[in-house]
């Protein structure tokens, strides 16, 4: 797995945080796991903490439909997560990300997330993220 979103399942306002971890060999264990900020046409990621990187050769195709309607894409501001519908009791849920915002035809590319892929933290999510914004 290269990319992955954390949320907070009682807070579904907040929106994800898309993360990469990079398998490259010779990359240091702390720098393995980086907070996505954006998406570049040209594939390059940005990370919150200023560094960069790439989308491997594989994943490009998956990524294409980010870039007929915009040339950079930032999860944070374009995805959100949203409970099931339908569901007396969700557990199940869905990522959305918009790639358009203010029109009338906005595209929306949307996964649907079951409750055996969520994981619940065991450890302070909020404590481990202020130290990556550092």
């Amino acid at each position: 797995m290269e990319f992955l979103f954390c949320f907070d399942t009682g807070d579904l306002v907040v929106p994800p945080f898309l993360f990469h971890y990079s398998f490259k060999r010779g990359v240091q264990k702390k720098d393995r796991l980086n907070w996505v900020e954006s998406i570049s046409k040209t594939h390059t990621l940005t990370f919150k903490n200023g560094a960069s990187g790439q989308i491997s050769s594989k994943l490009k195709p998956y990524f294409s439909w980010l870039w007929k309607y915009q040339p950079t894409f930032n999860p944070n501001e374009r995805c959100k997560i949203t409970k099931k519908d339908g569901e007396v009791n969700p557990k199940n849920y869905e990522l959305i990300c918009e790639t358009t915002s203010g029109s009338e035809n906005e595209h929306k590319w949307t996964k649907d997330v079951p409750s055996s892929q969520v994981v619940k933290p065991t450890i302070d999510l909020k404590k481990q993220a202020d130290q990556l914004i550092k």
